[in-house]
């Protein structure tokens, strides 16, 4: 199993009072209980680099695990050999504030793939400084993965 299709499209743009108060069994229940959701949840990634040409859009695709509407929940794509943010997603909305300059107007997530547990961010107009790792990370959940992006320029990709 391959995991998730990605796609190029051509021609584009401490607490020190720990101790003293009794713990609250529901709020622990609680806590417990999210630990056991975020255990039980992974995201696919391609398992293959993606290949894409300069001046080319590229879809990242994450597939939640089993599915689940993403709509409210906090979730980031980064680069992770930059320790940067390429897109960041809070409380329904898109941020730009975290995000890299070189990002800034050439990142879009689809909101509409969310309500079903997937995470598709479009770069458009890919640059070689563009290539790297990928990671997708999803805070409520705990769940996470990496793909990497090739980018070459057009005689990189012709025989």
């Amino acid at each position: 199993s391959r995991g998730s299709v990605s796609t190029v499209r051509r021609g584009g743009r401490g607490s020190g009072a720990a101790g003293l108060f009794p713990a609250c069994s529901s709020h622990q229940e609680e806590r417990e209980s999210a630990a056991r959701r975020s255990a039980q949840h992974h995201v696919k990634c391609p398992t293959e680099t993606i290949q894409a040409e300069e001046g080319d859009d590229v879809t990242l695709r994450f597939d939640l695990d089993p599915r689940v509407n993403l709509e409210d929940y906090t979730l980031d794509v980064r680069r992770t050999d930059l320790d940067e943010v390429v897109h960041a997603y809070r409380h329904g909305k898109d941020l730009t504030d975290p995000q890299m300059e070189r990002y800034r107007d050439r990142t879009t997530l689809i909101h509409e793939d969310l309500s079903r547990g997937i995470v598709t961010l479009q770069i458009s107009s890919v640059q070689l400084k563009d290539s790297g790792p990928y990671r997708c990370f999803v805070l409520g959940l705990r769940a996470g993965c990496t793909t990497v992006l090739n980018v070459g320029k057009h005689e990189d990709f012709t025989t």
